[in-house]
């Protein structure tokens, strides 16, 4: 048996704007956690659905499964973390220039 911990619905990311072409924007996330078996160590799965509208016309929804290990989740969480500060820089120094 295996436990889901969650279904998370990244809210806001379907525009009114049909023509919004910019970077893919996630979303759907969800995360099952599964315990060992099978010879397999305790290890999550990561489903993510992402939409794609790098240009007007494109409409593409991909779904992407990730199987990660303890250890590699905690290595990709560092990763964003380090990224969202630096996300948090950038807005920071925007909003002192618009002062």
């Amino acid at each position: 048996p295996h436990r889901t911990l969650g279904t998370f619905v990244i809210s806001g990311s379907k525009m009114e704007d049909s023509n919004y072409v910019g970077p893919p924007r996630l979303l759907n996330l969800s995360c099952e956690v599964k315990p060992p078996e099978s010879g397999k160590q305790a290890h999550c799965v990561l489903n993510l659905v992402i939409e794609n509208k790098s240009t007007p016309s494109s409409d593409e929804g991909r779904q992407v499964k990730l199987e990660l290990s303890k250890s590699s989740l905690e290595a990709v969480i560092s990763s964003l973390e380090k990224v969202k500060t630096h996300f948090d820089a950038i807005a920071g120094h925007q909003a002192a220039k618009d002062d």
